[in-house]
């Protein structure tokens, strides 16, 4: 598949859209000058956010926005951490340089899950958080994802770190299983936490067990792998425990990692290009999660 953007229009010159790779440019640490979301400029960079997110849906098999949505996108986000009503339980997620939105329902549905399934009052249109943000200390569990490799620099590890210490937790998954998100994650949480291993979470941690916590039983999960082939694409289901990984801060899990794709199977979407968990499972282990993080 190709998909190809011009960078003008033969039929009428006057009307030439910008390029793309410019506005996406624009997207870095210069769109905070374009504060108003009314300024044309700031419409056009969110509309070539969109439309490359779009891409990036229609490869990975996601539902892809329709084309009001695309221009809507800008006040879907306009929730702030302060919005947060007493009583109700919401989870931090984290921006990052790694396509830290390529599974953009993921969180919503584990809280709205967490509301469903466990009686939680939550907060379902999660604020999405830079790490330099004091805001993340607002919350006592983050959430991150991605697809391609990212780095953090020394403010955002230093308040990292000091998440973690203070006691928060953080869930993160490699969307699709991609090698370069994982990789970068071990790299960066390792630069972060120098004196902390990252470490396979063990089979018969409490973490799995329905009794500890009052969630699922989770030492068998169903995981989707492709098969190789010149037929049909089609998905291996295996019957094996949780390949997830974790950080220890003192008898806690602070950080809990899975290589293995989570939030795309969250969207409702059992993908057959990803290695991955199936909908429900993933559901399950998120759930597992944030009931381990409330009591720790």
């Amino acid at each position: 598949c190709l998909i190809y953007a011009p960078s003008h229009n033969p039929e009428n010159k006057s009307s030439t859209p910008p390029s793309l790779s410019c506005l996406w440019e624009l997207a870095g640490p210069s769109y905070n000058q374009f504060e108003n979301p009314d300024n044309p400029v700031r419409r056009q960079i969110d509309a070539a956010l969109a439309i490359g997110a779009n891409v990036v849906a229609y490869a990975t098999n996601r539902e892809l926005k329709k084309k009001d949505e695309i221009f809507a996108r800008s006040q879907l986000e306009t929730t702030k951490p302060d919005s947060i009503g007493r009583g109700q339980l919401t989870i931090g997620k984290l921006r990052h340089g790694g396509l830290c939105d390529a599974a953009p329902k993921a969180l919503a549905n584990i809280l709205r899950a967490a509301a469903r399934e466990l009686g939680i009052l939550v907060e379902d249109t999660p604020a999405k958080l830079d790490l330099i943000d004091p805001a993340i200390f607002k919350h006592h569990m983050l959430f991150m994802h991605g697809r391609q490799a990212f780095a953090f620099d020394d403010a955002q590890r230093k308040n990292l770190r000091d998440f973690l210490k203070r006691g928060g937790t953080l869930l993160a998954d490699s969307v699709c299983a991609s090698q370069s998100f994982t990789d970068a994650f071990r790299k960066e949480f390792s630069v972060a936490l120098p004196t902390y291993t990252i470490e396979s979470v063990p089979d018969d941690d409490p973490l799995f067990s329905a009794a500890t916590y009052g969630g699922y039983d989770l030492r068998r999960v169903t995981l989707r792998a492709p098969t190789a082939g010149r037929g049909p694409l089609s998905a291996e289901k295996r019957k094996v425990p949780p390949q997830l990984e974790g950080i220890r801060i003192g008898d806690r899990w602070a950080v809990i990692f899975s290589p293995f794709d989570i939030s795309c199977a969250l969207e409702k979407q059992n993908s057959m290009e990803c290695t991955g968990y199936d909908r429900d499972d993933a559901e399950k282990i998120a759930l597992n999660v944030l009931l381990y993080s409330l009591n720790h």
